[in-house]
């Protein structure tokens, strides 16, 4: 359901060290999945529950402090993200469910609402002055999604790729995702952790139908093994054309992603242990490239660079804060440099001087593991939209670490 994503961005509020989620445009970067329920939820708003009174929604400086709560920087970007996937799904797929046509009820009152009220939630003066039609719009109520609409939107997700779902429509066709039941534990409590913040009472994963459904989940993710994927040097390719070619995202987020996905995939770890605060930093210069000329090929590149781990999840508590170095030594294939992690590594170090960035003492990657995770995922996507070929859509961060276990076992 591409064609019915929304994004958000962060902006600055008039509290600028207090920055406000707002909507994002095509142009905008970085940028990250938006759903309608939050969208409405601060521009509009629903009608008002405790504590939120019925006075104290025709009050306007009453008004824009709660409306500014839901552009709040602190929502949780997975539970946001997830929200919008079941969005898209209804509307793609099921736009007859009963939860689709709220979510469109949604949309149009949006789509018709006074454009200048989008503004609202940036208000925090006691004696703002709202637009009329803030305070005298028909609200909707908070509707959380119902056991039936989560178990259908789950059910496609954990179903494997050679399962073809038709749905309402013989026509709008699409393959299950083969996602595990822990996954889908979380998305799940994600759409419960919305549903609280508007308002609403928490999906209840304890009884009924999604109870039933989430055991069957369970039981089944231990009988079978996900099938790992395997990156051929022809993958990891496409997935650097994916990287780079990908128009939503600036030159630096794409150097700095692929040194990561590269860096993470020749350490065989997790997302966390290429972002902060897992991330390791460099090392001084006299360590970190090789001293003697023969350590340096032809091309003058260094036969290797050393790197260093503070901390990675599990680490054992007397280890924590000790430096733990790694040498990653040249393995560039002719013309291939953009696989090579010396290269590649050494082209980010590079662009962090240049830009003053540089630190030897501060994490070599200055995004959170959630940031690398979305990036990397959207390398899945964008190779998606390229080749056409929905394996890509059910890799994930994780994805990598397995290949690159299976590289390993290979190469003895």
């Amino acid at each position: 359901g591409i064609e019915h994503r929304i994004y958000r961005t962060l902006a600055p509020g008039v509290d600028l060290s207090k920055p406000v989620w707002t909507e994002a445009t095509a142009n905008d970067s970085p940028r990250v999945p938006n759903a309608i329920v939050l969208r409405y939820a601060w521009t509009i708003g629903y009608e008002p529950t405790d504590p939120l009174t019925v006075s104290d929604i025709e009050d306007p400086p009453t008004l824009a402090r709660h409306l500014k709560r839901h552009r709040s920087a602190k929502l949780s970007i997975s539970a946001v993200k997830y929200f919008a996937e079941l969005e898209c799904f209804l509307l793609k797929h099921l736009p007859n469910s009963s939860y689709a046509k709220y979510i469109k009820k949604l949309k149009e009152q949006l789509d018709s609402f006074d454009a200048g009220t989008i503004l609202l939630a940036n208000v925090v003066s006691a004696d703002a002055q709202l637009p009329p039609q803030s305070n005298k719009v028909k609200r909707e109520k908070w509707v959380a999604p119902n056991s039936n609409v989560i178990v259908e939107w789950c059910d496609f997700l954990h179903a494997p790729t050679t399962q073809e779902f038709e749905f309402d429509d013989p026509n709008n066709k699409a393959k299950g995702r083969n996602h595990n039941w822990g996954g889908i534990n979380l998305k799940i409590a994600a759409l419960s952790s919305l549903s609280t913040t508007f308002g609403g009472s928490v999906i209840n994963r304890k009884e009924g139908v999604l109870c039933d459904k989430i055991e069957e989940w369970k039981t089944g993710h231990w009988q079978t093994k996900r099938q790992a994927p395997k990156f051929l040097v022809t993958d990891l390719e496409l997935l650097h054309r994916a990287c780079v070619d990908n128009p939503r995202k600036t030159s630096a987020v794409k150097k700095r992603t692929w040194a990561q996905f590269m860096l993470q995939f020749n350490v065989i770890g997790r997302a966390s242990c290429v972002s902060k605060p897992h991330c390791p930093t460099g090392s001084p210069t006299d360590t970190m490239w090789p001293q003697s000329d023969d350590e340096y090929q032809n091309c003058m590149m260094p036969g290797h660079v050393t790197l260093v781990w503070k901390n990675w999840k599990r680490r054992p508590k007397p280890f924590i804060g000790k430096p733990h170095p790694i040498r990653f030594h040249c393995n560039s294939i002719e013309g291939k440099a953009h696989l090579d992690i010396v290269y590649l590594l050494g082209d980010w170090i590079q662009h962090l001087i240049v830009n003053g960035e540089y630190d030897d003492k501060k994490p070599l990657f200055d995004v959170t593991s959630d940031t690398y995770q979305t990036h990397v995922k959207d390398i899945f996507d964008y190779a998606f939209e390229i080749t056409d070929d929905e394996k890509w859509l059910d890799y994930s961060s994780h994805s990598v670490r397995y290949s690159a276990v299976m590289w390993a076992r290979q190469c003895g």
